[in-house]
């Protein structure tokens, strides 16, 4: 079983402010094999992508890793 841990970072100035804050979270999906969790993954980053551009005329940098559970811990 295999579980994704998901980063996103906001870049709202290049100016060297600090305005850039991120987040990282657990997604709530346990997946099967690394090949499912990788495909979702990939589908997530884009729409994260999208919506920030979208809702938020912000720039954002996301990247979805997918890991192994085992024994409880990641």
């Amino acid at each position: 079983m295999f579980e994704a841990v998901i980063a996103m970072c906001m870049a709202y100035e290049i100016s060297g402010k600090p305005m850039n804050p991120c987040w990282m979270r657990e997604a709530d999906q346990i997946f099967r094999t690394y090949e499912a969790c990788r495909s979702w993954g990939n589908e997530q980053e884009l729409q994260m992508i999208s919506k920030a551009i979208r809702d938020y005329n912000a720039s954002a940098v996301v990247h979805i890793a997918c890991g192994e559970i085992s024994g409880g811990d990641t």
